[in-house]
């Protein structure tokens, strides 16, 4: 990723929110797993939809098609009213393709790294990487140091794996 550790200027990532009262999303260098800052969501109260909100990388490359990748980053939440997750979302000519993410955090959760691996399908031409959570809700949520690695060729289990 380029500013995987949100030490620059944020400009690196995709920034998606609604545009409900009171939602944020802000490069924080008062809390950081690791360097001088981290990436903080929060929200006001009060909307009757509910959708993901978050930052993210698309990475337009061709040659993952075929790979097995892992996206991994460390979340923090503190009085988290709904659920933040990492996704991953391929794009292929026939369609989207995702995996569901087995770890979900919420409430106070103290800094935790979080994984999930995917296929890339053979006809994938765009990945998506997002680190989000389910908007609005009361709470904060943080990400730092994130990553996409390939791990080589697609292994044919399919879907994600969780953390060990």
């Amino acid at each position: 990723f380029a500013d995987a550790g949100f030490e620059g200027d944020g400009t690196m990532w995709e920034y998606s929110m609604p545009p409900y009262e009171g939602m944020r999303i802000d490069r924080d260098a008062t809390v950081a797993h690791s360097g001088s800052a981290s990436i903080r969501y929060q929200s006001g109260i009060g909307e009757f939809v509910q959708t993901r909100t978050g930052v993210c990388q698309a990475i337009p490359n061709r040659a993952l098609a075929g790979k097995r990748i892992r996206l991994t980053g460390w979340v923090k939440t503190d009085s988290l009213r709904g659920t933040a997750y990492t996704k991953l979302y391929c794009h292929t000519v026939s369609g989207m393709v995702q995996v569901p993410q087995p770890e979900q955090f919420g409430n106070n959760t103290d800094w935790t790294l979080t994984t999930l691996e995917m296929d890339v399908p053979r006809d994938c031409y765009q990945v998506w990487a997002w680190f989000c959570y389910d908007a609005p809700r009361p709470g904060r949520v943080w990400y730092d140091d994130t990553k996409l690695e390939v791990l080589g060729p697609a292994t044919g289990a399919g879907g994600y794996s969780p953390r060990n």
